[in-house]
């Protein structure tokens, strides 16, 4: 066992462990990402995707040509890495794989800010709490996150 210390470690590389890893080893910081999931090589990735999805499609449904969801999928991936914690009849089809980059894998791009109101339920719909911060509180944060994953948007398309 290694007996380096690191001022930080940090525990999942997806997201949220990469981004908070990469500003503080900006800020001069010793970090450590401790990952449970596999490496993932992107080609081979690929190739399992695409036989998922489309292995098991019928063309006759509307998604065509995605594959039931729920239909039975071969995976290369070891089973203690592929995890489907739902059960029962009405179950949700909640499921993940553990591996390197973690929800970054599965990540459509949609990076949706929370409205203002949201964080006034109580105050300005009578249901709910309210939240401890407001949005200018966090606005900052969401910025930063928006230029670290390169997400943009148009001023003139915000309708908000």
């Amino acid at each position: 066992m290694s007996t380096d210390l690191r001022d930080v470690a940090i525990i999942g590389s997806g997201f949220a462990g990469s981004l908070i890893a990469s500003s503080l080893a900006e800020a001069g910081m010793d970090v450590v990402l401790i990952e449970a999931g596999l490496p993932i090589e992107d080609e081979r990735h690929v190739r399992q995707w695409r036989r998922e999805i489309f292995a098991n499609s019928d063309e006759a449904e509307i998604f065509a040509p995605y594959a039931d969801l729920l239909a039975p999928q071969d995976r290369e991936y070891k089973s203690e890495y592929y995890v489907q914690e739902a059960t029962g009849a009405d179950r949700f089809e909640g499921q993940y794989l553990r591996l390197a980059g973690g929800t970054g894998l599965a990540w459509l791009g949609t990076a949706l800010r929370m409205c203002p109101n949201d964080f006034r339920m109580q105050t300005t719909y009578g249901r709910g709490r309210d939240w401890p911060i407001s949005y200018a509180d966090l606005e900052p944060w969401y910025c930063l996150a928006e230029e670290a994953t390169g997400v943009a948007g148009s001023p003139e398309a915000d309708v908000s």
